[in-house]
């Protein structure tokens, strides 16, 4: 670490860390109360933007302090205060450590600079813990309820790109109290702790847990079940829901000669609270010997403790396909992380539950729509679903398809999907009354997008399932890249071929960037473009951030572009 006379310079990055164990926090003494603090809303007070509460001013006298707060204290938005957030507390000697840092602006940061309502000594993120009940004085009694969650106002409150940034990598958060005895409260009175029933989950814990990089998933599950807010309780939910985790194949069945249904166990056995995938939800896998394969499939059933999927077994396979046909057995265990596309769910929201949904499939590409049949059936709400195959023998999972909303083209017998004809025009009032979605091969595919650009469909009415070509080695045309890490200064052009992906050049260039499903829908690999014209074929960009982001695990370049790591 580097040393200053004032502070110290932390290197720690806790997005970067792996946690195997917690241990018990240390007991905090008895402390002193140095500073109380109260703020009334401003507005434009930030960057003259953002209004903001922030800005507080101290008190010499007594306070009082109720069940949403000390008096005479405001919050810019409601979700920053009420009972859950009653009280803000901030560690006084964090301020020395942010000049060392070497911000633009170091005499900024003192104390009271993070909003905070009170300051004490002998009291840090590293012995404060999440349940802690403390006494301040005679009457007043609070109890922790939370890291406080900072957000990007603390780069305009210290003029300071990376305030935020490097807030969340040290941890140096503070912390939200409920008060659960209110009374009056002065500068000088003690603060001592009266009861800890969770003593290893002390808010520095609860950050490693919550933001680092691999965590053992029991400790996240624990996490989900401590008494925090929902903002916290949430984001540990969704961690431990993406996360990957370990199963075992109970059972597998050829469906048809060339489908094979396998289904699932998680082998760890773990409290999750909502357990249920997202909608177009889709399974990432690793399998074979030392899980070195992987793999995306459309999830056909079941949830994160149990689930099957459905995989066609490719003539050419060299590996995915063949391997989970033919040496994958019961017993054998694969690891799996859930993606989602938020595009498509955002796009849901967006359109009238009473459109009817067009369905254009072909072969195995039905696997990617069953669980929205299943939803739109429990509903009662309109489809039709045109699904193409060389023969019946060959239709998977057709005894779970309505007959009167579906309509089989079997090229055995001399039948064809004409897609011109089932994707319907606009009404008369210059409106659509149909949404599209199509999964099947590219040709299908191609041809569904085709006819509805030509037709003027807008992008939110129509959804595409691809998960990328997976057999051979040609991603795309080559292109190059010039690239910036502004943390770490570092910057090169590079060259990315038909054969790999950005993302395969971007980590073996030495850039550390995140992934998950790898097929670009869950919006882990996401890196911010500067300058340049990107092919988009990911599917969970939302609209907006085309032009200024791209996936890159499957969009890429044309000609050259400019990108920034941050």
């Amino acid at each position: 670490m580097k040393l200053t006379a004032m502070g110290r310079q932390s290197l720690r990055n806790l997005t970067k860390e792996t946690t195997t164990e917690l241990e018990d926090a240390p007991i905090p003494e008895t402390g002193i109360l140095l500073q109380i603090r109260t703020g009334k809303v401003k507005h434009h007070s930030l960057g003259g933007e953002i209004t903001s509460a922030i800005h507080k001013k101290q008190h010499h006298g007594s306070v009082f302090c109720g069940r949403t707060g000390l008096d005479g204290d405001e919050h810019a938005f409601s979700e920053h205060g009420g009972t859950e957030r009653a009280v803000h507390q901030y560690n006084p000697e964090h301020y020395p450590d942010w000049q060392a840092e070497g911000p633009p602006n170091p005499e900024l940061y003192e104390t009271g600079a993070y909003g905070e309502n009170i300051a004490t000594t002998n009291m840090n993120e590293h012995n404060v813990c999440i349940g802690d009940k403390f006494k301040i004085g005679d009457d007043i009694l609070l109890e922790v309820s939370e890291p406080r969650h900072p957000c990007y106002k603390l780069n305009s409150r210290f003029q300071w790109p990376k305030a935020l940034k490097r807030t969340i990598q040290t941890g140096r958060v503070g912390w939200n109290m409920r008060v659960l005895q209110t009374g009056k409260i002065r500068k000088g009175d003690a603060i001592s702790l009266l009861e800890r029933p969770f003593p290893k989950w002390s808010i520095l814990n609860v950050q490693r847990v919550i933001r680092g990089q691999n965590v053992p998933l029991q400790l996240l599950a624990e996490c989900t079940r401590l008494p925090m807010t929902d903002t916290w309780l949430n984001i540990a939910r969704e961690k431990l829901k993406n996360s990957s985790k370990l199963y075992t194949l109970v059972d597998a069945q050829h469906i048809t000669q060339n489908v094979r249904k396998l289904t699932f166990a998680l082998k760890e056995s773990l409290e999750l609270i909502d357990p249920n995938f997202d909608p177009y939800a889709f399974a990432l896998i690793n399998f074979g010997a030392k899980l070195e394969i992987s793999r995306a499939y459309s999830i056909v059933s079941g949830d994160q403790h149990r689930f099957s999927l459905g995989v066609a077994l490719y003539r050419h396979s060299r590996g995915g396909s063949s391997y989970l046909h033919n040496e994958l057995k019961v017993g054998d265990e694969i690891l799996m992380s859930p993606g989602a596309n938020q595009a498509a769910t955002e796009n849901d929201r967006r359109c009238d539950d009473d459109q009817i949904r067009i369905l254009i499939v072909g072969g195995i590409g039905i696997t990617a729509f069953l669980p929205s049949i299943r939803a739109w059936n429990s509903k009662g709400l309109p489809y039709h679903l045109h699904y193409a195959v060389r023969s019946l023998g060959e239709a998977a999972f057709l005894d779970e398809l309505p007959k009167d909303k579906t309509t089989i083209y079997a090229k055995s017998r001399g039948e064809r999907l004409d897609i011109e004809s089932v994707i319907p025009q606009k009404i008369s009032d210059g409106t659509y009354h149909a949404r599209i979605f199509s999964c099947g091969p590219a040709r299908m595919m191609q041809e569904c997008q085709r006819r509805t650009a030509q037709l003027g469909y807008p992008e939110h009415m129509v959804h595409y399932e691809d998960f990328g070509s997976g057999a051979g080695g040609d991603h795309g045309d080559a292109f190059e890249i010039e690239v910036t890490e502004p943390d770490t200064d570092k910057h090169l052009e590079l060259k990315v071929p038909s054969n790999k992906t950005l993302l395969d050049v971007l980590n073996e260039a030495g850039f550390d960037i995140p992934s998950s499903c790898k097929a670009g829908g869950c919006g882990s690999c996401k890196v911010t473009v500067c300058q340049g014209e990107v092919d988009y074929k990911s599917t969970s960009l939302l609209s907006n951030e085309k032009g200024i982001a791209l996936q890159s695990c499957v969009d890429r370049g044309i000609g050259k572009l400019t990108l920034e790591i941050d």
